[in-house]
């Protein structure tokens, strides 16, 4: 397969992410035909508003993407990440991803989910894939992500990673200043993994 073949999955979740800045953030409230923008970043307005922005992955290093997700962070894009592995993104920093929070589940069985979400402006957009957002797996690999477009599917995909976003048993959540903490318990515990397997 071509080089050229072989970038197109990265070049598409990089412009995705890119694109959860809206029109009205980059043009005020008008109306602003986007072929006319500068040549340069033409594709960030290929959405309208994306509020959300949910990726699960084992890992990322994809530094486009996390100029990305920093800028639509700052545009009050709200960002939750489950990163099981290497993360290069730093959460919560004040003035730059106050918005962006990342978590790492770490029990009985080891994470290999994919899954993008954008909220979309009440229009969501859910995808399966096998490639992290990494570049050697989003630039160097033949990998494929394709949408969940089964309203049922989706729902209960989304359901599931719910149960992960609010893992407080197994659940690590990475500061501002690189490190890991343990999530609250809270009064109620709950273990993503375990919560499946009774499901």
């Amino acid at each position: 397969m071509a080089p050229r073949t072989v970038r197109r999955l990265g070049d598409a979740v990089v412009k995705r992410a890119i694109t959860t800045l809206s029109k009205r953030e980059m043009h005020g409230d008008q109306e602003t035909d986007c072929r006319s923008c500068d040549p340069r970043r033409a594709f960030d307005c290929e959405l309208t508003e994306v509020e959300r922005v949910l990726s699960v992955v084992s890992g990322r290093d994809v530094a486009k993407a996390d100029d990305a997700l920093y800028a639509a962070s700052s545009a009050g894009v709200e960002i939750d990440l489950i990163i099981r592995g290497m993360c290069c993104l730093r959460p919560g920093v004040p003035g730059l991803s106050e918005n962006i929070r990342v978590r790492s589940i770490v029990g009985r069985f080891l994470e290999h989910t994919r899954v993008y979400y954008f909220a979309n402006d009440g229009k969501p957009d859910l995808y399966c894939s096998s490639a992290d957002w990494m570049e050697r797996n989003l630039f160097r690999r033949v990998e494929t992500a394709f949408p969940v477009l089964d309203k049922k599917l989706a729902k209960r995909i989304l359901t599931d990673l719910d149960l992960y976003l609010n893992d407080n048993t197994q659940a690590w959540e990475l500061t501002a200043e690189g490190g890991y903490r343990r999530a609250d318990a809270g009064e109620t515990a709950l273990m993503a993994q375990q919560a499946l397997m009774e499901s």
